[in-house]
């Protein structure tokens, strides 16, 4: 973990010794970015039964 902190790729998000957790800043970004396209494509989300279609 520490070699990827220190090349920058990792940030610690929480302070302390316990329930220590990382984030990946690119990584997020390209997920959000997924998500804002694929919802625009499928005209945004809709909550309802999996596997139910829209018409």
């Amino acid at each position: 973990m520490q070699k990827l902190v220190d090349a920058g790729i990792l940030v610690q998000s929480c302070a302390g010794g316990r329930n220590r957790y990382w984030q990946a800043g690119e990584v997020l970004q390209a997920l959000d970015e997924f998500g804002a396209r694929a919802s625009r494509r499928r005209g945004g989300f809709r909550a309802g039964r999996p596997g139910t279609r829209r018409r």
